[in-house]
């Protein structure tokens, strides 16, 4: 755990910055190069304000979820750990249909290209959270468990649940969940990327993001620590999750179907 890459009189850097950082900086260079490839009309202008609905959209749902409405203005401090990803596609599509819809080019294609880097950039802001020790497991003693310093927030967590004595400095293994995460997104990064070469269908890749993204963090979700369980021992994003694979599948089955249907006739 390295919250801190630079500490100095004059300048302190968080890794949970630098990582979001890069993350962000690379995905949109990536996903607006694609775009340009396949000439969908998203450019670097639209991406950036697309992005800056998704980092307010990700804080603000992190904050409803875990802090109190009132401090809903601390959602344009990007910078800070806590953000929730559907909060941030919620943000960050609804800037680019519009932008889209206002510069008169087809929707899906733009949204096709960007998501694949969607998920390689969350994959890889995962890293920063695991630096920055938010985000932990539930205490297991897996052999790739992993001991976050005692004073981490995983270390409190454990206090104040009474896993642990608050005398004690030697805080449980977790699950690694941040690195779940990023493993889980790379592969659906890679995954994306096929079905964007081949391309069966505008939307098909945004669709499936959708669900590989939700069938994930349903199932990450389960060995997380730190988010309370709110219905039937699942968390919100688990819920949020089920329904978006639901929703997901049954758009692509009815155009599978669709597509079927019209091959055969």
């Amino acid at each position: 755990m390295y919250p801190v890459l630079l500490n100095s009189p004059h300048l302190t850097i968080g890794s949970y910055s630098v990582f979001l950082a890069v993350a962000v900086v690379l995905s949109t260079a990536l996903a607006v190069r694609e775009a340009e490839r396949r000439t969908t009309g998203l450019t670097y202008g639209l991406a950036l304000c697309a992005l800056a609905g998704a980092l307010v959209g990700a804080r603000a749902f992190w904050i409803l979820q875990f802090s109190h409405p009132g401090q809903l203005w601390r959602a344009l401090m990007i910078w800070s750990p806590g953000l929730v990803l559907y909060g941030g596609v919620a943000g960050g599509m609804a800037v680019a249909v519009v932008g889209l819809h206002r510069r008169r080019v087809p929707i899906l294609p733009a949204l096709d290209a960007a998501v694949p880097y969607l998920a390689l950039g969350e994959g890889i802001a995962r890293i920063g959270c695991f630096l920055a020790g938010c985000c932990w497991g539930r205490p297991c003693g897996l052999p790739w468990a992993v001991r976050f310093p005692a004073g981490s927030l995983a270390h409190q967590h454990q206090i104040e649940q009474g896993f642990v004595e608050a005398s004690s400095t030697i805080p449980l293994p977790v699950h690694p969940t941040q690195l779940y995460m990023m493993a889980g997104l790379f592969l659906v990064f890679a995954l994306l990327k096929v079905g964007l070469a081949r391309f069966p269908f505008p939307g098909f890749v945004l669709t499936a993001y959708l669900f590989l993204y939700g069938a994930l963090r349903f199932t990450v979700e389960a060995f997380r620590g730190d988010s309370e369980r709110v219905f039937a021992s699942m968390t919100l994003s688990q819920i949020i999750s089920l329904a978006v694979c639901v929703l997901a599948a049954g758009a692509l089955a009815v155009v599978g179907m669709r597509r079927l249907r019209t091959s055969v006739l």
